[in-house]
């Protein structure tokens, strides 16, 4: 991740730019080689779900390791693979995702503005027959500001179009103390059974706050 220059990159050798590049070169080999396999899609994701333990990296001692999810917001795209800065996250299914987990990727303790982490990413081919999948992607994301009462989980969300966004914190999508956006939320939606159950006679505010303290990173 870049900063101006504040970084969320693992601290790499030899340098962040070989890394990057590095990155989207695994990924696109790894597609190649499943798909020239001729195995079937489904075992196709569970083996590029395992590779990602090549892309892992280490980081700084002001840095602590978090896992990596992401959330597939597509109807008619696969996410067969996808890293953040070199760390890999899990395949996604269309419309499906926040249930799987890869450790690992260590990011900074303290948010600092300006943050950006390059992220690539496959598409799935689909079954015979259909259209090709489209290429490879990689993309500089903005991280928003996050705090050590939210710290949590990288979670990756993939739009339409080639768009990502990213977000760091302890709730998943469906958590009513989850800061991402409603309307980005789609096709999940903040449960209403959650939201009643923490706050049991509090404010939402109030619950989600004493939920963030009780672990608070160090």
């Amino acid at each position: 991740m870049s900063t101006n220059e504040s970084t969320f990159d693992p601290d790499a050798t030899p340098g962040p730019e070989h890394a990057r590049r590095h990155s989207l070169d695994i990924v696109r080999a790894i597609v190649r080689l499943l798909t020239a396999s001729g195995l079937p899609w489904t075992r196709l994701r569970v083996l590029l779900g395992l590779s990602g333990c090549v892309l892992m990296s280490a980081c700084g001692e002001d840095k602590i390791p978090v896992e990596v999810t992401g959330y597939n917001h597509m109807s008619d795209e696969s996410i067969i693979g996808f890293t953040v800065n070199g760390a890999s996250g899990p395949n996604m299914a269309p419309q499906s995702g926040g249930t799987s987990f890869n450790c690992c990727v260590k990011i900074p303790k303290d948010w600092q503005p300006g943050m950006k982490a390059r992220v690539t990413w496959a598409y799935g081919s689909g079954p015979p027959g259909s259209r090709p999948a489209p290429p490879p992607q990689e993309a500089e994301v903005e991280v928003p500001k996050y705090s050590r009462e939210s710290f949590g989980t990288v979670q990756v969300h993939f739009y339409a179009n080639h768009r990502v966004k990213l977000l760091v914190s302890r709730f998943g999508i469906e958590s009513p103390c989850s800061v991402f956006p409603e309307a980005d939320k789609a096709p999940w939606e903040t449960r209403k059974d959650l939201t009643a159950y923490y706050t049991r006679g509090k404010g939402k505010s109030e619950a989600c706050e004493g939920l963030r303290a009780s672990r608070r990173a160090p």
